[in-house]
């Protein structure tokens, strides 16, 4: 089986989720309940199933939060690439993940003085307080970078069908989203992914609230 790239998009941040604390006398923002992946999804035609996210999620667990997916030379590239830590860490990370009934739930934690050493970092302090204060209140999107394996096998799960399931899924990172477009312009094919071996693999984007809305309407439906 082929590993694929695919980036998850999920709709995490509102302001009644965020709190500052002090870490090693730095000012941190926590972001509690972000729910990055839920049990048993269909996106883009595939199954996430609940036991392959069981097998898997723990590997969240301190990932970085780069802002937004890293890029060099035009391609994806893990947020452990040192090029990508020079150009889009923006002091974020990901904490206390667990997973609650068919959720996956993490905090995000970002250092404040890191993340206004980078343009996109203050942009983003800058929405954070705005949330808070309530002058801005556009909810910022996380996005799963996250290499997985696809077995072509088809079937239906909550009323959706799908074609491929995923397998040995492995979190590479949570990138964070400041310019999310809307929903009604969900990007495809949006590039290629050079992993650490050098080896080229395209990059596909699934829409996790595309796929629990599309969900409730059609329970929505049946009742």
């Amino acid at each position: 089986m082929k590993l694929s790239s695919i980036h998850v998009k999920s709709l995490a941040i509102n302001a009644s989720n965020i709190s500052t604390t002090t870490i090693n006398g730095q000012e941190h923002y926590v972001i509690r309940g972000a729910v990055p992946i839920v049990d048993d999804i269909v996106m883009n035609g595939g199954l996430y199933p609940a036991e392959e996210i069981n097998n898997s999620y723990q590997t969240m667990e301190g990932k970085l939060m780069p802002l937004p997916h890293p890029m060099v030379d035009g391609k994806y590239v893990s947020a452990n690439d040192p090029r990508a830590i020079n150009s889009y860490h923006v002091g974020a990370w990901a904490q206390n993940v667990s997973k609650s009934g068919d959720q996956v739930v993490m905090d995000v934690y970002i250092n404040k003085a890191v993340a206004e050493t980078k343009p996109d970092g203050k942009r983003l302090i800058t929405r954070l307080d705005e949330m808070i204060a309530g002058t801005n209140t556009d909810p910022i999107h996380l996005s799963t970078g996250l290499l997985t394996n696809k077995e072509r096998k088809s079937g239906e799960s909550k009323q959706k069908k799908y074609s491929w399931i995923a397998r040995n899924m492995q979190f590479d990172h949570i990138a964070i989203l400041l310019d999310e477009p809307g929903a009604g312009t969900p990007e495809e094919g949006v590039g290629m992914f050079v992993n650490a071996d050098g080896q080229e693999g395209e990059v596909e984007t699934a829409s996790l609230v595309d796929a629990a809305n599309s969900l409730k309407d059609g329970l929505a439906e049946q009742s």
